[in-house]
């Protein structure tokens, strides 16, 4: 370190400003505070990702399952089942069954 110290101007200068800054205890402190502001941010942004992709798998899998509870009425309509029995079956409801 010593070598390139003496042998570039330009590193010295910032090695010095570097010594400076962690020799002020204020501007580490607000260094530090700066950190943690942009850690809070990027593990909030995490969250809330992982919240927005549970609940878009959520919805995904209602509307599936309602998509495939009406492919199941309508195929028992079609077979002729009563639709006491598909409402019984499938969960829906005598009028949502008759719109099928």
């Amino acid at each position: 370190m010593k070598t390139l110290l003496k042998s570039d101007a330009i590193l010295t200068s910032a090695y010095k400003a570097y010594q400076q800054f962690n020799a002020d205890v204020r501007l580490r402190a607000i260094d530090d505070a700066r950190e943690q502001y942009l850690h809070d941010v990027a593990s909030q942004k995490v969250d809330a990702f992982r919240e927005g992709l549970a609940e878009g798998e959520a919805r995904g899998e209602a509307r599936g399952e309602a998509r495939g509870r009406a492919e199941t009425a309508w195929k028992l309509k079609m077979m002729g089942v009563s639709v006491a029995m598909i409402a019984e079956a499938t969960g829906l409801s005598a009028e949502e069954i008759e719109r099928l």
